[in-house]
């Protein structure tokens, strides 16, 4: 049987500027583990959104399936990857680099092998360029890429699991230059020597690596673990986390700020055997600076998934919570820089039924939670909700299914300049029995623009400049709480002024100014905001 790709293009009645795109691809595709795979499945840049799975095939199992879609929703081109084995072959998480070229991880299965971990890399026209499938070690049995990270040198940043030959599995964390050569390998399985994995991963400005998962720990279970390697990979710490239950707890979600302190999330196990929302802070040295574990109003269990840090360096989490009545409903956690919770959000679904947020994205003035949820109709939908950032406000809820008759799962979310791009799956129900499924890509039709913020606002900020790193155009903005006379200036290392954006009087409001550094050398600058008595500095990258 072909494969189907089927896009939809629904066009909202105010604009077709901000039109409603969905395209389904598949005729069979493996069900998305939300658990164990924590990658990107999605992620949007420039023009293009770029997605990775899998695939069932007649005969040889799961194929690993990459899409790029242009900005209206029709599909560039489609890859598919089938190891020698024609066994169960994943993608499980995918980055993209200045070139556009995509580096897809995930595993593979070879003949006369078991599973190894994999990278593939394609070109922007979709040209296969290279395949890297690799034994972590010798003596590996099933090894695992789950999450993958790229830096501005376009130097790759893997993580996932390596399982030996005494069947446990330890975390492997790898670093790989554009080429696919391996530049150095380092592997953690815990002070008891047991099963450990890596689900997430990261790299800041100076490409120091920041990993976080679990180990298993004797008397404890599993305890959350965050490492920390150096650009050459000696591990600078690692440091873990048991809670109060001796039991499980994991990690799912690894950031930095630009002040390279580490932010995790995920959950651990209560006394009560229930589990608590746990998100975490961590300095460039490894000391705790704070935690908070989230137990909501019903006292039950609540777990964490995803987590993002703005320019501010407040916190956003998101996840579940359960309710008295053991239903799960949407989670979406705000805390400031000191830890401190600022709001907190719960959305349950038309079906009041099971409701679990899986991924999170920001932009500008807007925080975007997708997963799956309970509808009206007695089957999962999509359902992909934005917020307003400084205070929680629910702005807008975007539901999709394929069909009256299917159970859609999102997976992750990707926001891209004012776009949203959604991507899971979609399980087609024939006479209650498990039908087809498809990889559906959404991009919501929101009311109004992501960017829009035509309120003044209550005080004076500098935000982070989007893209960074950038080549050679980036966009600055701003907020004015009154009328001033700003002036917004660009400096290099030594401190010396190389460009002045802004020397005038402006308006209370937010501005967005865009910057072209095509007359500078690559390299790390600073730009300085100026407003009456306000002033704040910011470091960006320049990669040309």
């Amino acid at each position: 049987m072909k494969k189907l790709i089927v896009t939809f293009f629904i066009l909202a009645a105010f604009s077709t500027t901000y039109s409603q795109w969905v395209s389904n691809y598949g005729y069979k595709t493996g069900d998305v583990n939300f658990t164990t795979s924590k990658g990107n499945a999605v992620v949007c840049k420039g023009d293009f959104s770029y997605v990775t799975g899998y695939t069932l095939e007649a005969g040889r199992g799961n194929d690993i399936v990459t899409i790029k879609y242009d900005s209206d929703g029709d599909t560039v081109w489609v890859r598919g990857y089938n190891g020698t084995a024609n066994s169960d072959d994943e993608g499980l998480g995918l980055c993209v680099d200045e070139d556009n070229n995509i580096y897809v991880v995930g595993y593979a299965q070879y003949t006369g092998k078991s599973k190894d971990a994999v990278i593939l890399k394609y070109s922007k026209t979709g040209v296969l360029l290279w395949v890297r499938p690799f034994s972590v070690t010798s003596n590996s049995v099933i090894d695992k890429g789950v999450a993958i990270t790229i830096d501005e040198h376009d130097y790759l940043y893997i993580t996932g699991f390596t399982t030996g030959s005494d069947g446990n599995t330890d975390i492997f964390t790898q670093k790989c230059d554009q080429s696919g050569n391996v530049l150095w390998t380092s592997i953690e399985d815990g002070a008891s020597n047991l099963n450990a994995e890596g689900t997430a991963i990261t790299v800041d400005d100076e490409r120091n690596v920041y990993v976080c998962g679990f180990v298993t720990v004797t008397g404890t279970n599993t305890d959350i673990a965050v490492l920390k390697y150096s650009r050459t990979g000696a591990q600078r710490w690692m440091k873990t986390v048991n809670g109060n239950g001796n039991s499980e707890d994991k990690a799912w979600g690894i950031v930095v700020d630009e002040n390279d302190n580490a932010y995790i999330t995920g959950y651990v196990t209560t006394a009560a055997g229930t589990t608590d929302a746990y998100t975490a802070k961590f300095s460039s040295s490894g000391n705790l600076i704070w935690s908070d574990s989230y137990n909501g109003n019903g006292n039950q269990s609540d777990k964490a998934w995803g987590i993002v840090v703005d320019e501010d360096r407040a916190v956003f989490v998101t996840g579940e919570t359960e309710d008295a009545n053991d239903n799960s409903n949407y989670l979406t956690l705000k805390y400031d820089r000191h830890g401190e919770l600022s709001w907190e959000k719960t959305y349950n679904g038309p079906g009041d039924g099971e409701d679990k947020s899986a991924a999170i994205s920001f932009f500008r003035n807007n925080i975007i939670v997708t997963g799956k949820s309970w509808g009206s109709t007695s089957t999962y939908d999509y359902a992909t909700i934005r917020y307003k950032k400084n205070n929680g406000l629910q702005l807008e809820v975007s539901r999709y299914s394929m069909t009256e008759n299917s159970n859609d799962l999102a997976k992750d979310v990707a926001t891209k300049g004012g776009t949203t791009v959604v991507t899971g799956y979609s399980e087609l129900i024939m006479d209650n029995a498990e039908g087809d499924t498809y990889i559906s890509t959404v991009s919501p039709a929101w009311d109004s623009k992501l960017e829009s913020n035509s309120i003044v606002p209550s005080g004076f900020s500098l935000y982070q400049n989007y893209p960074n790193p950038f080549n050679p155009g980036t966009s600055i903005q701003f907020d004015l709480a009154v009328n001033s006379n700003v002036k917004l200036a660009v400096y290099d290392v030594l401190g010396k002024e190389v460009s002045v954006l802004v020397n005038q009087q402006l308006e209370a409001g937010t501005h967005n100014i865009t910057f072209n550094a095509s007359n500078l050398s690559s390299g790390i600058y600073f730009y300085r905001l100026e407003a009456g008595d306000f002033y704040d500095i910011k470091k960006m990258t320049l990669v040309k």
